[in-house]
């Protein structure tokens, strides 16, 4: 698949607006692609939710509203393909909860940039992480994260509905998604390893760039793990990112 962009991915919640929105600007500024598990909404919509992955959709789209690049993972009870021939533009609602759609989320793009956020965003890092995609954590938003991983996935040798919810389940529909893993367990152990040692980017946007520049994604096909029980949409995807690049 030669020639396609470099997917920037950007998780989290914790109502950091302006942060997301600034990154959203400078992705299509750049002409990156970027992918969120969110839509364009109005300000006011967003500002009121308080949600990373639409505050960045925002920014892209206010400052190069005809040409950025977007694609939008959504949980859905139906799979639907939002995308308009010639355009730049997808939302793919998955058929999926939330909770599985993660693994997308996590494992689509060629870097993933991480804010503050909850359970969503700790897995979405763990299959991140699995799949050896690079993960930069914005300003403040580790402190968030660790606390959050102590208070969901902390007791991990103990079974509970966080741990079968947000990793277990996925692995149902995604083996493969745990990859040297093994299983939720390990998920948990690497993601625990991965935030102990992990450094927040006062420069996230310069961050992104040299990560961008020095890894080989160009020629290659994008991380996504194709849709449970239609394995045949990797092959469409991949088609909509290479037309979505042009």
């Amino acid at each position: 698949m030669p020639g396609r962009r470099a997917i920037v991915g950007v998780i989290g919640g914790d109502g950091q607006i302006e942060p997301s929105v600034a990154l959203g600007r400078v992705i299509a500024q750049r002409e990156w692609i970027l992918l969120t598990g969110g839509q364009v909404l109005p300000r006011a919509t967003v500002e009121r939710k308080g949600e990373v992955k639409d505050g960045s959709m925002l920014g892209a789209a206010e400052v190069a509203p005809a040409t950025c690049r977007l694609i939008g993972i959504l949980p859905a009870s139906a799979i639907h393909w939002d995308y308009a021939e010639g355009g730049r533009r997808l939302f793919l609602h998955t058929g999926q909860p939330h909770y599985i759609r993660n693994v997308i989320n996590g494992r689509t793009p060629d870097v993933v940039v991480a804010f503050g956020g909850s359970r969503g965003t700790l897995a979405e890092i763990a299959f991140a992480t699995a799949r050896e995609r690079p993960v930069l954590f914005s300003d403040g938003s580790l402190e968030r994260l660790r606390q959050r991983f102590r208070d969901h996935f902390g007791q991990r040798r103990h079974v509970n509905e966080d741990m079968r919810k947000y990793f277990e389940r996925p692995l149902e529909a995604y083996p493969e998604a745990a990859a040297e893993a093994g299983d939720a367990y390990g998920l948990v152990a690497m993601l625990e390893q991965k935030l102990s040692c992990a450094t927040e980017m006062d420069d996230i946007a310069g961050a992104v760039s040299a990560v961008i520049g020095r890894r080989g994604w160009r020629d290659d096909e994008t991380g996504f793990p194709g849709l449970p029980k239609d394995r045949a949409s990797k092959s469409r995807f991949e088609a909509i990112v290479q037309a979505i690049s042009q």
